[in-house]
């Protein structure tokens, strides 16, 4: 099994207004679905590298679409009101008929920059930034129990309700893929840290999802998670491998990175001179199609099972194109599919 969606990038409209508006994203994503992509995701942030509202865009996209799944990679969950996002997620179910995936995340970025605007983003809705990753599990906890329909009495650290009961339930049954996005790769973090990570999406997530690896990275932290879901008995086959792949296809390489030059330093506003100089490209392939077909292949072998690609071009309808005529035939002829 191998899946391809579609990140529709929410952002573009404000890093590339002269081309992209917010209509057109509703637009990509009825595309995508068009093409054959099996799922469209936006993503998210609240002051920092803004862009439109993920769980808005979402639903814009499932009033035109019937088929594809509908995910966020990644929703920054602690930075919302639990109560709040399992009503409007239940709703997002209900519109587009069960169709989503709510990959959630601690949020945060590569380097101090990105973990100061992290704060930043924690501090302004009053949420404790040193204890994300607890909140977030309790917000696992009780969107679950939220969604089974019964009432619900909690007393956790961060949550307590007494006798609440969520009148709008979610299509799926017992609720909605819940999947646990993380980048450990990304940071110098002690050992104990990078376990709890990876315990949290072993004993709670139905997928993990990351970025900005190489595939024995994926390998070896894939394995690390299908041991622990083991060690809380749970059947490591139940959890979904992912990976959010940046890529730029282009007929050569030197005009691919040119292309996703200018998008990352648009994207994460710096200036970078070369590409290599950018955290954000470890891993990501900008070349020609054998260039993509090459790394995703790489992937796969490594346990990546469903991939959301993330152009980095202000072109995402050509790039969709692209990708679905002349690199998914490489990767399906290759892996016999």
């Amino acid at each position: 099994m191998i899946e391809f969606g579609l990140n529709v990038n929410n952002r573009l409209p404000l890093i590339y207004p002269e081309s992209v508006t917010a209509r057109d994203l509703v637009e990509v994503g009825q595309q995508a679905e068009e093409l054959g992509f099996d799922s469209v995701w936006a993503g998210d942030n609240l002051l920092s590298r803004s862009r439109l509202e993920a769980i808005t865009t979402l639903g814009a996209i499932a009033a035109v679409t019937r088929r594809i799944r509908l995910g966020t990679a990644t929703l920054i969950a602690p930075l919302r009101d639990t109560l709040w996002l399992a009503l409007t997620w239940a709703t997002l179910d209900q519109l587009s008929s069960g169709r989503t995936v709510l990959c959630m995340s601690v949020g945060g970025g590569v380097g101090d920059e990105g973990a100061r605007a992290a704060r930043i983003e924690y501090e302004a809705v009053d949420r404790p930034f040193t204890r994300r990753g607890r909140f977030l599990e309790e917000q696992i906890e009780v969107l679950r129990r939220l969604w089974s329909g019964g009432v619900i009495s909690v007393a956790l650290e961060f949550h307590r309700y007494e006798g609440f009961r969520l009148g709008v339930l979610p299509v799926q049954r017992p609720g909605p893929p819940l999947w646990i996005a993380s980048n450990p790769h990304w940071y110098d973090l002690p050992s104990r840290t990078v376990e709890r990570m990876l315990g949290r999406v072993a004993r709670m997530a139905d997928g993990w999802m990351t970025i900005g690896a190489t595939p024995d990275q994926v390998n070896e932290l894939a394995r690390r998670i299908r041991a622990l879901a083991e060690a809380a008995h749970r059947d490591p086959a139940s959890i979904t491998i992912a990976y959010q792949l940046t890529l730029t296809i282009a007929d050569d390489s030197r005009q691919a990175r040119a292309v996703a030059l200018e998008y990352i330093n648009r994207y994460n506003e710096t200036d970078f001179q070369e590409i290599e100089e950018s955290p954000w490209s470890a891993g990501s392939p900008f070349g020609t199609p054998d260039d993509c077909a090459r790394a995703i292949i790489g992937l796969y072998a490594a346990g990546v099972r469903v991939f959301v690609l993330r152009f980095a071009s202000p072109d995402p309808r050509g790039q969709m194109a692209r990708f679905m005529g002349q690199v998914r035939p490489l990767i399906r002829q290759a892996l016999g599919l």
